[in-house]
């Protein structure tokens, strides 16, 4: 096996999650599971059922190889009763947390502003 196989290998499954104040971020997924899917005491393949989905795309969201989508966002929010933004809203903060120090700095040194300062 060389290398690349094993950079491949390595990606597969859920992501590696870079630590906040040395805690794991939580996937959008987690918080899924754990305050929608455990105390309703339902399965995941009936959540994806009853969002018109196969139980293969629920999973690869629930575990962080997809993103929750603005359709995925829709089908949440009509499934769970809670609006589009708050799913979104999820994604889009563990997206924002799931950047490394390393990774703001580089593109803080690639932007070129283009506002007056205030």
């Amino acid at each position: 096996m060389n290398n690349e196989e094993t950079v491949v290998r390595a990606r597969r499954g859920r992501p590696s999650k870079k630590p906040v104040d040395g805690n794991r971020i939580p996937l959008p997924g987690d918080i899924i599971i754990s305050r929608f899917i455990r105390p309703r005491n339902i399965t995941q393949k009936e959540v994806a059922e009853g969002l018109g989905i196969p139980l293969v795309c629920f999973s690869a969201m629930l575990g962080g190889r997809i993103r929750i989508s603005a359709e995925y966002a829709l089908r949440l929010s009509l499934y769970f009763g809670l609006p589009v933004q708050f799913w979104l809203g999820l994604q889009s903060d563990y997206d924002e947390r799931a950047l490394t120090k390393e990774q703001i700095e580089q593109i803080k040194a690639q932007v070129k502003p283009n506002y007056e300062e205030r």
